[in-house]
């Protein structure tokens, strides 16, 4: 496992199975069990309308492992590299894993994730990806909201004014490929998006392993 760069927002980190787990893990991946994260009828509105939302599987908690599927190879990097950067994720109760295919036309919008998470982590397993494909995890260099609205900003899911001030106060960020056998921790309330996966990807599909840090429960 290699680090490649450390941000106060993320850290990202290449080769980290070895080839003979990646493909025993691409195997289990294409053999899941995959619904629509609306098939109950329920807008989840981390997806906008135009977002065309992925599929994905039912979620596993690091606290149930081993699970006696290749999804087991995921918990110890998912494990470490949060104990590696306490900065990052500032400590956990447990980790939910789940696989999400992103086939061409879907994407992710803006958004930063739930409070109750202490952190997030992004694994890529699909074998190829290729530099028109779209499909970048990008991260928005954006001010504390509370220096931009003197009140909070009104968060419907089907008007975006205030999205669009936020994002172009400074009006630029980073990206990140999702390159094969990559994997990305991400801090939590980190305002990101994934970038809609272009018709030149064809066939292949942005496969990735998704992971939630839960915060670890405060006591009197």
């Amino acid at each position: 496992m290699k680090q490649i760069i450390k941000t106060p927002k993320f850290v990202v980190y290449d080769d980290v199975l070895s080839r003979e787990e990646c493909l025993q893990l691409w195997k289990y991946v294409q053999e899941e069990h995959y619904t629509s994260p609306l098939a109950s009828g329920e807008w989840i509105k981390v997806w906008r309308l135009g977002d065309q939302s992925p599929l994905g599987t039912k979620v596993y908690y690091q606290s149930q492992a081993p699970f006696n599927t290749p999804l087991d190879l995921m918990v110890k990097p998912a494990v470490e590299v949060a104990r590696l950067h306490p900065e990052i994720v500032a400590g956990f109760e447990d980790i939910s894993l789940r696989s999400y295919l992103y086939p061409r036309g879907s994407k992710l919008s803006w958004h930063d994730d739930r409070t109750e998470f202490s952190g997030a982590l992004t694994y890529y397993i699909h074998p190829r990806w290729g530099s028109t494909w779209g499909g970048e995890l990008m991260v928005a260099e954006v001010p504390p909201i509370t220096q931009v609205f003197s009140s909070p900003p009104d968060l419907a899911h089907l008007s975006h004014e205030w999205e669009d001030h936020y994002l172009s106060v400074f009006g630029l960020g980073q990206w990140i490929t999702p390159k094969p056998n990559r994997l990305v921790l991400m801090a939590p309330g980190v305002y990101h998006g994934i970038n809609r996966v272009d018709d030149d990807a064809g066939d292949h599909v942005r496969c990735s392993i998704v992971g939630f840090y839960k915060r670890e429960k405060k006591t009197a």
